[in-house]
């Protein structure tokens, strides 16, 4: 009886830590690239006032990124004015909750910064800059100018930083002041109403593993992608297939796909999984962190295809046994005690050898059982004595 409830009890556990290995882990952007200033287009250095009212005259760049295993450059804002952007550092793409400081006012402000990626340079030049702010009367927007505006108005909603109204830009005439003011003013006034919107990754797979046991139907994974054609290849070992949610197998994927990994019931421990690949639009908005490097965050300003690929992995253990359950009953002993002439509060004694097969509710009934047989053992002694005292 112990040794099976024992293996009730360990099969309970084992599907316990199972489903609990099936809870999905972080997922990750697999668009890599790393800084290259060699892609740098320069703006202009501006005066800004940070959230905690220091002054600081900072330059504005449109910052270049080099795709990992290809020669494409993203061209970039910065989204965090307190850290350093370092020459060579590797970044990876990431969705907007993946910001690395938590109590930045990014959180609150990605919208604001997603519309004037959409509204302002380099999705709108300047020549149309000019004529989309009222308060320019018309004149010329240079590309330094552009940059300068944007970079600054960026920053006023990812860090708290304001321009300097009364010199916005550093060692420059009063008509360049006028324009990078007028165009600042407009990126952070009532136009912009934000956009909400989330631009779609380029390709990624969420999540990137999942863990269950053999004979399950591991996932779903989901895969998510810019791109219209998608190369799948799949690493399973034998027996083990990528099915749909219906079971069905697995030959092609798209944006918005599901899949799962389908594991036979008899199949040892072992893991597999699946790659996607594909030529993807790496939109605007799409936000890039330090990949393990403290280094500044990044936001895409211009779209670009770039070549990317995702995987995704499905682990599994053996199934816990199940342990059959008996249910036959237990024969039952019964034995039956003589009575005697004496008092009939004696056999109570026996009961009390039976007193382990009882649930303990706190109070146990040995004590006193066990002093009431003392008691009658000494009255019968007493009365024994009083006889032979008679008798003499």
């Amino acid at each position: 009886m112990a040794s099976r409830f024992q293996l009730r009890i360990g099969a309970a556990i084992l599907g316990a830590s199972a489903a609990l290995l099936a809870t999905a882990l972080p997922a990750s952007a697999e668009t890599h690239a790393h800084v290259d200033e060699r892609g740098d287009v320069r703006g202009l250095m501006v005066n800004v006032v940070r959230a905690d009212h220091r002054s600081e005259t900072v330059p504005t760049t449109l910052i270049g990124l080099q795709v990992d295993g290809g020669d494409k450059t993203i061209q970039t804002y910065c989204v965090e004015l307190s850290v350093s952007t370092k020459n060579g550092a590797d970044m990876a793409e990431v969705p907007w909750n993946k910001y690395p400081d938590e109590h930045s006012p990014f959180f609150t402000n990605a919208s604001k910064v997603n519309w004037i990626l959409q509204n302002s340079y380099p999705a709108v030049q300047p020549t149309d800059l000019a004529g989309k702010v009222a308060a320019l009367n018309g004149k010329n927007v240079t590309k330094e100018e552009a940059i300068a505006a944007t970079q600054a108005a960026i920053w006023h909603y990812s860090d708290g930083a304001d321009l300097d109204a009364d010199k916005p830009v550093d060692r420059a005439p009063a008509d360049v002041q006028g324009v990078v003011k007028a165009l600042y003013t407009y990126l952070t006034g009532p136009a912009n109403t934000g956009i909400k919107d989330e631009a779609k990754p380029s390709l990624d797979v969420s999540p990137k593993e999942l863990s269950g046991k053999t004979g399950d139907k591991i996932g779903p994974f989901t895969i998510q992608t810019t791109a219209q054609a998608v190369q799948l290849t799949k690493s399973l070992p034998a027996g083990a297939e990528l099915v749909d949610r219906d079971g069905n197998a697995v030959k092609d994927v798209q944006n918005g796909s599901q899949v799962f990994v389908k594991v036979p019931a008899d199949a040892r421990p072992a893991q597999g999984g699946f790659t996607v690949s594909a030529t993807a639009r790496l939109e605007k908005g799409r936000l890039f962190v330090g990949d393990g490097v403290k280094t500044q965050s990044l936001i895409v300003a211009a779209p670009v295809e770039v070549s990317v690929k995702a995987s995704a992995t499905a682990k599994w253990v053996a199934a816990p046994a199940t342990v059959p359950t008996s249910t036959s009953a237990t024969p039952t002993t019964t034995t039956t005690v003589p009575a005697t002439p004496t008092t009939t509060t004696t056999p109570a004694a026996v009961v009390a050898g039976n007193t382990n097969k009882l649930a303990n509710t706190g109070a146990s009934v040995l004590g006193p059982v066990i002093a009431g047989v003392v008691l009658l053992g000494a009255g019968v002694g007493a009365l024994l004595l009083q006889r032979r005292r008679k008798r003499a």
